[in-house]
């Protein structure tokens, strides 16, 4: 386990004895970047091939294992929409919700880095409330991904 006390390169030498008499000491470096407090809170992950990372339902009471988030000028959605008139949600009971704004979702930092082949995916729909309103051609979502604990961030999707 690689637990920096501070930020920047640490370094260590790893001996390994060996009590054969015709092989040597194995000696090497090795060197890791430490960085302490990326983002808030960051959420180390374990290694498990085929595991759900993280995942987050907007439930009152979220499935695990959950994926915190702050959200600006969002709402709780529940019930059906009238333009599909279908749930407002993809299971369980209810969603989240912009209307007529900028809303913004922050998810918590996680850290990935042990893992290879990851995945990211997310479901989003269109609903009005009336006949008349829905979505129009300006209307459009955006995604941004850091992978430097949000110094930076690159836009992946509109």
């Amino acid at each position: 386990t690689f637990n920096p006390s501070a930020d920047g390169i640490r370094t260590a030498t790893i001996t390994l004895l060996n009590n054969d008499t015709n092989e040597g000491t194995y000696t090497f470096n090795i060197a890791g970047t430490g960085t302490t407090g990326v983002g808030t809170n960051p959420i180390n992950c374990t290694t498990v091939s085929g595991a759900t990372l993280f995942q987050q339902n907007f439930e009152i009471t979220p499935t695990v294992p959950v994926l915190t988030y702050t959200g600006t000028s969002t709402t709780t959605s529940t019930g059906n929409g009238n333009t599909p008139a279908a749930p407002k949600y993809v299971n369980g009971t209810q969603g989240i919700e912009v209307n007529n704004a900028v809303g913004i979702i922050e998810f918590t930092t996680i850290d990935a880095s042990s893992y290879t082949n990851t995945a990211f995916s997310i479901r989003l729909a269109s609903f009005s409330s009336t006949s008349g309103n829905g979505a129009e051609t300006t209307d459009y979502v955006k995604l941004f991904v850091s992978t430097d604990g949000g110094e930076h961030t690159q836009k992946k999707l509109q």
